[in-house]
C-alpha cells in the first residue's frame, strides 16, 4: 500500500494546546472585551456629560430670557435637582412638571411654616414670569392651580360604603393648597377632617369637565367655614358636560319667578305658591344632573329664573328645583324650546335625577 501521503498528513496534524496557552488566550480575549466595553462606557459618559452641560447652559439662557433673578434661578435649579429631572429646560415647557416639583418642595418643607410661606411667595413670582398663571378659555387646564376663584365644584366622598355628592365653591387658590367653602350639609361636616380623601369635580365654562383626587389637610370652623385640600399632580379632563345627558320625553310643570319670589328663595331656599297659582305645562326633551331642555307654548328671556316640578317614571314628582334660562329658540307651530341650567336644586333631588339618567343609559346600552 502506498504510504507516501503520510508525511503530508503529519504536517497538518493539530496538536492540543497546553493549559498555559489556553489561559493566555482566555485572558487576551477578556482584556479585549474589557477594553471595548470600557471605551463604550467612557464615550457614553462623555456624551451624557456633554448633554447635561448643554441642558444646563440652555436652562440659564432661558432663565435670563424669563428675567429670573439669581435667587430665583437658584431656587428653580434646586427644585430640578431634587426632582431628578433629566432635562432642566423641560420645567419651562410643562406646567405639570413645574407643579410636580412645587408639590415635592412643599412636602419637604412640611415642618416649617415660615419656610413654606417664603417658598410660596417666591414660587408665585416665578410662576408669573413663566406665564404659568394664565389659563385662557379654550386652552386645556392642566394644573389645579389654574382653578379660578369662586369656581363651583362638586365634592364626592365615600361615606359608609356609599358615594355622596356635595356642591360648594372654591374661595381661594394658594400655592400650597386650595381653600373650599364648607358645604352646609350635616353629613359632610361629620366626615370633614384632616386626612379625608375626596374627589373634586367641576365644569370649566367654555371648555369641559375636570376631576382630581385630593386630601383634606385642614378645617377651619370660623365664619366663613372652610377646608383646605392639597394640590394634585393629576387633573383629568373628562367630558364636555359635568353630568351625563340623555334625550328623553317627560312631563314637567314650571312657573317664572318674580323679583320678590327670587329674594324669598335666596333667604329661605324655598318658595310657597298660592293655591290658585296655575303652573305652565311643558315636555322635557333632554335631562341631566346639571340642567334640562324642554318644549312649551310660552317662552322666557335669558337669565329668567323658573320653578320646576319634574315627573320621573316610577317616583314621586320632584319639585323645588330652580333653573336659569340659558337660551331659547322658536319652533314650528308656535312652540318654544328652552335650555336650562339648574341654579338651585337639593342634592337629594339631583342624585335622583343622576340615578334616573344612569339607569336609562344602562337600559339603552342593553338594547
Amino acid at each position: 500500500m502506498d504510504e507516501s501521503w503520510r508525511p503530508i498528513l503529519e504536517l497538518f496534524r493539530i496538536i492540543p494546546a497546553s493549559s498555559g496557552a489556553v489561559t493566555v488566550f482566555i485572558m487576551l480575549m477578556g482584556f479585549i472585551v474589557f477594553i471595548t466595553v470600557g471605551m463604550q462606557v467612557i464615550f457614553y459618559l462623555i456624551k451624557r456629560r456633554k448633554g447635561i452641560l448643554e441642558g444646563w447652559e440652555w436652562f440659564y439662557r432661558m432663565c435670563e430670557a424669563k428675567d429670573l433673578s439669581e435667587e430665583e434661578m437658584k431656587l428653580l435649579r434646586n427644585m430640578i435637582t431634587r426632582c431628578k429631572i433629566k432635562n432642566p429646560t423641560g420645567i419651562f415647557k410643562s406646567i405639570k412638571l413645574f407643579d410636580k416639583c412645587v408639590n415635592l418642595e412643599f412636602k419637604r418643607l412640611s415642618n416649617s411654616e415660615i419656610e413654606r410661606d417664603e417658598f410660596a411667595d417666591d414660587i408665585s413670582e416665578i410662576r408669573q414670569k413663566l406665564h404659568f398663571d394664565r389659563f385662557p378659555t379654550g386652552e386645556i387646564l392642566n394644573s389645579t392651580r389654574g382653578i379660578p376663584f369662586n369656581q363651583r365644584v362638586r365634592i364626592e366622598v365615600e361615606i359608609e360604603g356609599r358615594r355622596r355628592h356635595f356642591r360648594t365653591k372654591v374661595l381661594e387658590v394658594k400655592e400650597d393648597s386650595i381653600i373650599i367653602l364648607m358645604p352646609k350639609h350635616r353629613v359632610f361636616r361629620e366626615v370633614c377632617s384632616a386626612g379625608q380623601a375626596i374627589e373634586v369635580y367641576f365644569w370649566r365654562f367654555g371648555d369641559a369637565g375636570y376631576t382630581f383626587s385630593t386630601v383634606i389637610t385642614n378645617v377651619e370652623y370660623e365664619e366663613p367655614e372652610v377646608f383646605y385640600v392639597e394640590h394634585s399632580d393629576k387633573i383629568e379632563r373628562t367630558q364636555r358636560r359635568l353630568y351625563y345627558r340623555i334625550d328623553i320625553s317627560l312631563p314637567l310643570y314650571f312657573t317664572p319667578l318674580s323679583q320678590e319670589q327670587r329674594a324669598e328663595i335666596r333667604e329661605n331656599r324655598h318658595i310657597k305658591f298660592a293655591n290658585d297659582v296655575k303652573h305652565v305645562k311643558g315636555k322635557i326633551t333632554s335631562l341631566s344632573g346639571g340642567g334640562l331642555s324642554f318644549v312649551s307654548d310660552t317662552t322666557s328671556p335669558n337669565g329668567k329664573i323658573l320653578w320646576f316640578e319634574i315627573n320621573l317614571y316610577g317616583s314621586e314628582p320632584i319639585s323645588d328645583i330652580y333653573g336659569r334660562v340659558v337660551r331659547s329658540k322658536k319652533l314650528p307651530e308656535n312652540k318654544f324650546k328652552l335650555y336650562i341650567d339648574f341654579a338651585l336644586i337639593p342634592e337629594k333631588e339631583r342624585e335622583l335625577i343622576v340615578g334616573f339618567v344612569a339607569a336609562r343609559q344602562r337600559e339603552r346600552i342593553k338594547l
